[in-house]
């Protein structure tokens, strides 16, 4: 008996699967392009200069699992409202820089819902904490370091709230922060 007639599975040649690689393909970077354009053209939100009112939240969302309430001080980075201090700085930098700026905002909070299902500001606060972790760790260079300049701006900003400085009795005689 041969076996190429008893087997009815049809059969897939290699030019139509190089056809199917290819439209995937297509799609994922007509996907990527839709999607980061709607980042680019998000309206701000209406109390800030910059940044859209999603980005504000993923930025609040990760200041306070940088931040984390109680403790001393006992403000969470979220309730300083470091998303403010943020837009300042969106708003202060050269346009192409803050559009890259937004941009790497907006993939982080893309890229954990390909993780783990969920955008970034609606995990919880032990799961929030322990990615921003995870992602200043990480073994990709350029990744490891846009997370670590994104983090010490969100540590600047808090640390130059006032409430902050007060709770903590940082006095800086040279007049810096007064």
């Amino acid at each position: 008996m041969n076996d190429e007639s008893s087997s009815s599975a049809p059969k897939v040649t290699r030019r139509q699967a190089l056809a199917v690689s290819a439209l995937v393909a297509a799609a994922g970077t007509a996907g990527a392009g839709l999607r980061a354009a709607s980042w680019w053209d998000a309206p701000r939100a209406q109390e800030l200069r910059c940044l859209s009112a999603r980005e504000a939240q993923i930025v609040d969302s990760m200041a306070e699992a940088l931040f984390p309430p109680g403790g001393i001080p006992e403000l969470s980075g979220a309730d300083a409202g470091i998303s403010r201090f943020l837009d300042g700085v969106v708003d202060a930098i050269p346009s192409s820089t803050d559009n890259l700026l937004r941009l790497f905002i907006n993939a982080l909070d893309d890229f954990t819902r390909l993780t783990r299902f969920s955008g970034y500001c609606e995990l919880p606060l032990a799961e929030r904490t322990e990615l921003l972790g995870t992602w200043a760790q990480s073994p990709q260079y350029l990744f490891r370091s846009s997370v670590s300049s994104l983090l010490l701006f969100i540590s600047m900003g808090y640390c130059l709230h006032p409430q902050v400085q007060e709770d903590c009795g940082w006095v800086f005689p040279c007049g810096y922060g007064g």
